[in-house]
């Protein structure tokens, strides 16, 4: 891929992870009417998220584990050997690939020193960036709950490259990190009241937030944290699918 500041440390897919394609596929199909999913063909135990004929993400087969289903973001690297190399010595561990993502790049899966998982991928070829109005159904945002937000921090700049600074907000500190000028994902304390270990929380675009809210509890899944305000920003929920894979949903301020 280039080697250009502007095409590294991009969030550019997502893998839903889970035991429950099939079912999982149905569910998110009637969530976000604009995500069409590729059929399963041949036994392939992936099948790709297309939003507006752009392909976003997969939805890929796993063995259950104590983690659950979860969504798993995949960060440009020029080098998924060099990336894998920073993985470790920054004090995280790859524990998949590097493997090849069908007709997208090369890839390695790891965990940061506080055990959320996140992926490297140097692209076949470079994905372009969105720009006009964000559609419904896309990947808008993403952000790492974490225990020590810190010392996670120097991970992440020495992994992708990011700069880091807070801002202060009433919830205490907000991280952030950016590539040159443009924001790339957040960082928050991990509560201490949650269970289950440190997560990557990518977030979705849902216009009608609170109808994609009530649709989702219909469906089955958990709103953990209703649709609420952040001044000047727009709207968010937490919520997990039927089957606990945990996620956000967002709509901006500007609409």
């Amino acid at each position: 891929m280039s080697d250009s500041a502007a095409s590294v440390g991009r969030f550019v897919w997502f893998d839903l992870v889970t035991s429950r394609v099939a079912e999982s596929a149905d569910f998110y199909e009637r969530l976000f009417p604009t995500w069409k999913i590729d059929a399963e063909m041949n036994g392939d135990p992936l099948r790709k998220i297309r939003v507006e004929g752009r392909a976003i993400g997969a939805i890929r087969t796993a063995e259950t584990s104590a983690r659950g289903p979860y969504f798993r973001g995949y960060v440009t690297v020029n080098d998924v050997a060099t990336a894998g190399e920073r993985i470790a010595a920054a004090g995280g561990l790859v524990v998949e690939g590097p493997s090849l993502l069908d007709g997208v790049g090369n890839f390695v899966v790891a965990t940061d020193p506080n055990g959320a998982i996140v992926a490297a991928i140097s692209t076949l070829e470079e994905i372009p960036e969105h720009s006009g109005p964000m559609p419904d159904g896309a990947f808008c945002w993403q952000e790492v709950l974490a225990k020590t937000p810190d010392k996670l921090a120097a991970f992440y700049v020495a992994v992708f490259g990011w700069s880091h600074t807070s801002v202060p907000t009433p919830m205490g500190p907000y991280h952030l990190f950016r590539r040159g000028e443009r924001d790339a994902a957040g960082m928050m304390p991990m509560p201490e009241s949650a269970g289950g270990a440190p997560v990557w929380l990518a977030y979705v675009y849902a216009s009608d937030i609170e109808g994609t809210q009530a649709k989702l509890s219909e469906l089955g899944g958990t709103v953990h944290r209703p649709v609420s305000q952040v001044p000047g920003i727009g709207q968010f929920a937490v919520v997990s699918d039927r089957f606990g894979a945990m996620f956000c949903l967002f709509r901006s301020e500007r609409g």
